[in-house]
């Protein structure tokens, strides 16, 4: 009889101090998720960062009928507005043809 009472004492033991492991372990696994969104926030956040970064505005050439990047176009400032231009004989040639 006392061996069975030792051994329910034991078993009792037991699921308690492993009910206690598991908890902690829920947890820690709990804060290891919110870190993870958090990081993977993070890197969402960056990743739009550099596509606005890299997005490049482009302008339109009407003489050559073409796109090209904002920052290397050749532009004429009328009242109507900016013309850009792919180079300066298409700008030479817009101004030609305007007067």
């Amino acid at each position: 009889m006392d061996f069975m009472m030792s051994m329910v004492r034991i078993m009792v033991i037991f699921y308690m101090v492993r009910m206690i492991f598991s908890a902690f372990s829920r947890r820690k696994n709990g804060r290891a998720e919110v870190e993870k969104e958090k990081d993977a926030a993070h890197i969402n956040r960056v990743t739009e960062e550099q596509q606005e970064k890299t997005a490049i505005e482009t302008v339109y050439d009407k003489v050559c009928d073409v796109y090209l990047p904002k920052d290397k176009a050749y532009q004429v400032v009328e009242q109507e507005g900016t013309q850009y231009f792919c180079s300066w004989d298409c700008r030479q040639q817009y101004i030609h043809q305007k007067n």
